[in-house]
């Protein structure tokens, strides 16, 4: 039983609010568990319930489901906690500690596929195996300059004029290219998007140079900022560094932003666009 947001709920409220919230949470599933099985408390925001009346176990899913569509009261107000819930059952010849684990896994797909509840199947193991796999690639990558950049226009509608390039991160390998619907989120879960976030900053910001010495300084260079690298607090400043070392013009560089990087941390993400703007970095929400 995975938690959700609780570390959001930490950064907005306050640990103790945070801890509070994880103690009725355990009042409950203890409830739920009594006479079924145990429970469990594995920090950080994770329960498991082990129980072997197998015959009762929809009715003990259904059960957790139901407690957490009920809101909870704290001194800091209302708040709802929901949980990503994976289910798994034990084989023949498997440890406790294995049956744990898959439950793990089935939680993990239902978060990547945003349901309240997930049951393993070994297919689980073998595309967790391929995560890992490829993220150990992605650590190598970088260093390996397997990353570039494509450019996508965007003109003015009035006259057809380009007046911004995107730049849009891609992954070559002796493979071909990977879908950055299947790394990007890799990156973001491993924390790479961070290094890797730098380097396109600085590729894009040497790409702009490159169009304003041919002659094409009115258009500018649009860079997609991922919410995790967001929240790290360093865009600005290495889009600062960015305009230093490449001597580019105020406005030269444009970021992106998708609405869940504004939403998570909304006076964050306030501050952190008026620095931009005071830097003259024009910023678009997508």
């Amino acid at each position: 039983i995975q938690l959700r947001d609780l570390e959001l709920m930490s950064s907005t409220f306050g640990r103790r609010t945070r801890e509070a919230l994880i103690h009725s949470v355990a009042n409950r599933l203890q409830q739920i568990s009594e006479g079924h099985g145990h429970l469990a408390y594995a920090p950080s925001d994770v329960f498991v319930l082990a129980f072997t009346q197998g015959e009762d176990w929809s009715d003990l899913v259904d059960a957790l489901v139901e407690t957490f569509t009920d809101s909870i009261e704290s001194d800091t107000g209302v708040h709802r906690v929901e949980a990503w819930i994976g289910i798994a059952f034990q084989q023949p010849n498997e440890q406790a500690e294995q049956v744990a684990a898959h439950a793990a896994l089935a939680a993990f797909e239902a978060r990547t596929q945003n349901l309240s509840t997930m049951h393993y199947s070994p297919r689980m193991a073998e595309r967790a195996a391929d995560r890992l796999a490829t993220v150990q690639r992605l650590r190598s990558a970088l260093a390996n300059a397997e990353f570039e950049l494509f450019f996508q226009p965007i003109k003015r509608m009035r006259d057809g004029k380009t007046i911004v390039a995107e730049a849009l991160l891609r992954w070559r390998t002796e493979g071909g290219y990977v879908s950055p619907a299947t790394f990007i989120p890799l990156c973001e879960e491993s924390g790479l998007i961070v290094p890797l976030g730098r380097w396109v900053i600085d590729a894009a910001a040497s790409a702009r140079k490159a169009l304003g010495m041919r002659g094409h300084d009115d258009i500018a260079m649009a860079i997609n900022v991922s919410a995790v690298q967001f929240m790290s607090g360093t865009v600005s400043s290495t889009l600062r560094d960015a305009h230093a070392r490449h001597h580019l013009p105020r406005g030269a560089l444009h970021v992106e932003l998708t609405e869940s990087a504004m939403l998570q941390r909304p006076e964050m993400a306030q501050a952190t666009m008026e620095e931009l703007r005071r830097d003259g970095v024009c910023v678009s929400i997508d």
